[in-house]
């Protein structure tokens, strides 16, 4: 709890400070004197909007008035002090549920995301449903490795197949066993890609990986569901969902589901998988 508050500590601030201004912004007025210096000061019309919103009001329909005007003055300041912020630049896991980050952009104005420390269903749900304008990516850490990636398709995977659903194991950072998966999925028929060598070396960008799971995708018979375990990084993961963005309603994909890798000690992915679309 305490590294989520130091996350949003800049958010929880501008609340606050929001309540204060806008909520008592009148009581703020009667207590500092304020309304004695306009009026005997010449400020411009925008200030004197701004000192208007905030003088205290008896009559309720003008204090509604006030009060709305104080509101979206705010807003607007939000906006414009959060214009250039990165939103998960600090090291923490910043597993937060989609409508919070949604009011990071909509509420905050936000307009940046970084998607490291970010779990990899949750980036992929950030992508798809264009909620920040920019992903901040450093390409310095993640160099280009354009590895061929180890392309297994199963039999099934045809655009005349009867089969509707499809695993997708995406090996890039750490490798995947196959007891890794939930077992009530073990049996589906499963595309497997590889880059990874055997050892941890370190992330790295693999063009080629990105190239065949879109060719992947297109392969999929009309009506499918996809289960994807990865063990990608931001990225890869970024420039596959941007890439399955620019794609929707031009494939066979009908559902995306991606399971998250536990932390215990067997790594293993959850039984559950987040419906991304």
């Amino acid at each position: 709890m305490a590294d989520k508050f130091k996350d949003n500590f800049r958010q929880i601030s501008q609340v606050i400070l929001g309540v204060v201004l806008v909520g008592f912004g009148p009581l703020l007025v009667e207590f500092t004197g304020l309304l004695g210096i306009v009026e005997s000061s010449g400020f411009s019309d925008e200030a004197k909007v701004v000192i208007f919103a905030l003088m205290p009001s008896e009559n309720f329909f003008c204090w509604s008035v006030k009060f709305i005007v104080r509101l979206f003055l705010y807003l607007f300041l939000l906006y414009r002090w959060n214009s250039n912020y990165v939103l998960n630049t600090k090291n923490f896991y910043h597993d937060y549920p989609l409508w919070w980050y949604r009011v990071c952009r909509w509420l905050f104005g936000i307009k940046s995301c970084d998607l490291r420390n970010v779990p990899i269903y949750l980036q992929y749900k950030l992508v798809l449903n264009h909620v920040f304008e920019h992903y901040y990516i450093n390409d310095e850490l993640f160099p280009l490795d354009e590895t061929l990636p180890k392309f297994t398709k199963p039999k099934e995977l045809a655009l005349s197949s009867n089969c509707r659903e499809f695993n997708l194991v995406l090996e890039e950072t750490y490798g995947i066993r196959v007891n890794q998966l939930p077992e009530n999925k073990r049996d589906v028929p499963t595309i497997w890609l590889s880059v990874f060598s055997g050892r941890v070396i370190g992330r790295r960008y693999h063009s080629k990986l990105v190239d065949d799971v879109l060719e992947a995708v297109q392969q999929l018979p009309v009506g499918s569901r996809l289960n994807v375990f990865a063990t990608t990084n931001p990225k890869t993961n970024l420039c596959i969902a941007q890439s399955a963005s620019a794609m929707r309603g031009r494939s066979n994909l009908a559902k995306l589901f991606v399971y998250q890798q536990s932390s215990n000690q067997s790594r293993n992915f959850e039984s559950e998988g987040h419906e991304i679309f």
